[in-house]
């Protein structure tokens, strides 16, 4: 936000009335639900996420439970690429045929 305007030339206080950085960053709520999910799995019963991930797998047909997983997390932005990993893993049969493709990303709920 300092350099910016005088990056594009353009007057500091006019920048500043009309510009805001949003930073990105991890939400407070998601790191006490990760340690709270975290103390559940020392437990010895699984986090949510993972209780989701091992149902999703066992809807899969039987041939694909113990296939290895590429994980993707991130926010489900165009800017970030997800289609571009999804077509490669779908276009590419030996990939396809040696593991499951698991997105996560969204909302903080979803």
């Amino acid at each position: 936000m300092r350099d910016l305007p005088r990056l594009l030339g353009v007057d500091h206080e006019d920048f500043a009335k009309r510009a805001a950085v949003v930073p990105e960053g991890v939400h407070a709520g998601t790191l006490r639900r990760a340690h709270a999910d975290a103390g559940q799995a020392a437990s010895g019963s699984p986090a949510r996420v993972l209780a989701d991930l091992e149902r999703s797998i066992a809807a899969m047909p039987a041939e694909r439970h113990a296939l290895a997983l590429l994980v993707s997390v991130g926010r489900l932005a165009a800017i970030k690429g997800v289609d571009r990993i999804v077509a490669a893993w779908a276009g590419d049969p030996e990939l396809h045929a040696q593991m499951n493709l698991v997105i996560v990303g969204g909302e903080l709920e979803h």
